[in-house]
């Protein structure tokens, strides 16, 4: 996630906090949220401070998670917390 430059911590917490509910949502399984760490690889996508990834069983999870009220509350606070929209990349795991 790009935040925004003059986000004050309390904010970034607050925004911290509602990524982590996104763990009480039954279909989100093994929730995890860092942030970005500097390791010399330009490869790396240095603008974006926070990312999180999750894992779903199958993809109606992943619609009811789209559609729960926790991801909806986060959805409207990063609107404010955020510099631009957030970056996301969906697969499906191969066997």
């Amino acid at each position: 996630l790009d935040l925004k430059k003059d986000i004050n911590e309390a904010d970034r917490n607050k925004l911290q906090e509602a990524i982590q509910r996104l763990a009480e949502i039954p279909q989100v399984k093994n929730l995890e949220l860092g942030n970005f760490e500097p390791l010399n690889d330009p490869r790396a996508l240095a603008a974006f401070e926070l990312v999180f990834q999750m894992v779903f069983k199958n993809v109606e999870d992943y619609q009811i998670y789209q559609a729960h009220e926790i991801h909806l509350a986060l959805k409207e606070l990063a609107k404010e917390l955020l510099a631009g929209p957030p970056v996301t990349y969906d697969y499906l795991k191969t066997k």
